[in-house]
């Protein structure tokens, strides 16, 4: 059989329906996004784990522009850490050569 589909009706099982007439509707726990948040996905192992992706990888466009923003401020808060880095090494320098200097004269 299909892998997608084997993993459609995998997928399917989980979620409970509840029909009203003719119209299906989806019956979701609270807690379900928050959950989902917190669970590792195979998108975000492929991404900082390097791992293998698996036959099939669903990511929603919303995870994609959230880790997007995500990965943007860290480059931003690196850029600031490596700015301060060089700052503090050029100060540690001038110390040096100025504690040399003292000590010869």
């Amino acid at each position: 059989m299909d892998p997608f589909i084997e993993f459609l009706k995998r997928e399917t099982s989980r979620v409970r329906v509840r029909r009203v007439g003719t119209s299906t509707y989806l019956v979701e726990e609270e807690n379900s996004k928050q959950r989902m948040r917190n669970l590792p996905t195979d998108f975000i192992d492929i991404l900082f784990l390097r791992n293998e992706p698996a036959e099939q990888v669903i990511v929603e466009k919303s995870l994609i522009r959230e880790l997007r923003y995500r990965l943007e401020e860290l480059e931003k808060e690196t850029a600031k850490l490596r700015h301060r880095n060089r700052i503090l090494e050029t100060l540690l320098a001038i110390c040096v050569v100025s504690i040399i200097i003292s000590l010869f004269l």
